[in-house]
């Protein structure tokens, strides 16, 4: 998991373009852009090692919250020049994915 928290800006940055930068997304879409990159990615890499698909998936995230790259890229960049902002960030994420492991297991295997 932590490779993929040092790959996923990288492959992220892949196609911005130089600009005008975006305003930072508000905390609870970032938290959710994020936690549904961490698993879409997390999965994907099980797959594949291929840059593109990884790429596509992070696109297809970044479409269902209809953000682009640039604005998480603006975001993060937003977050580390007060790393204060981070706190309680990786709490939020982190709760968000437990709860979405746990309702797949029970998907899997019933409920208890």
């Amino acid at each position: 998991m932590r490779t993929l928290c040092l790959v996923l800006p990288l492959l992220v940055a892949g196609c911005i373009r130089p600009g005008q930068e975006p305003a930072p997304l508000e905390r609870q879409t970032f938290v959710a852009v994020y936690a549904d990159l961490e698993a879409t990615l997390w999965k994907t890499t099980r797959g594949t090692s291929d840059t593109i698909a990884l790429g596509r998936a992070a696109d297809s995230i970044f479409a269902e919250h209809h953000v682009t790259r640039a604005q998480y890229l603006a975001t993060l960049q937003w977050y580390d020049e007060d790393l204060g902002r981070w706190k309680g960030f990786y709490d939020e994420a982190g709760k968000i994915l437990e709860e979405r492991s746990r309702t797949e297991l029970m998907t899997v295997h019933g409920s208890p």
